[in-house]
C-alpha cells in the first residue's frame, strides 16, 4: 500500500541545500499545500514564523510516495 502526500521545502543559500520546511503541514493534494504556503507568506497561517527576510527565498512543493507495510504489534 502506498501513501502519497505533498511537502514544502525551502532552499537555504548559505548551505546550498534544500530542507523540509516543517511550518507547513503535509497535505494530500498539491493545491491544499500550495494554499497553505500562500496563506503562510501572507501572515494568515503561523505568520509569526514567516520572517520578512524570507520573502525572496525559494520554496518548492515535493511529492512524497511512502510505502506502508504490514506491522505487527509487539
Amino acid at each position: 500500500m502506498t501513501q502519497t502526500f505533498y511537502q514544502v521545502w525551502r532552499f537555504n543559500p548559505l548551505k546550498d541545500q534544500w530542507f523540509y520546511y516543517n511550518h507547513i503541514p503535509n497535505a494530500t493534494t498539491i493545491n491544499a499545500v500550495k494554499n497553505v504556503l500562500i496563506r503562510h507568506k501572507n501572515g494568515e497561517f503561523k505568520g509569526n514564523q514567516f520572517k520578512n527576510w524570507m520573502l525572496n527565498d525559494r520554496f518548492k512543493i515535493v511529492r512524497v510516495e511512502q510505502t506502508l507495510t504490514d506491522c505487527e504489534e509487539v
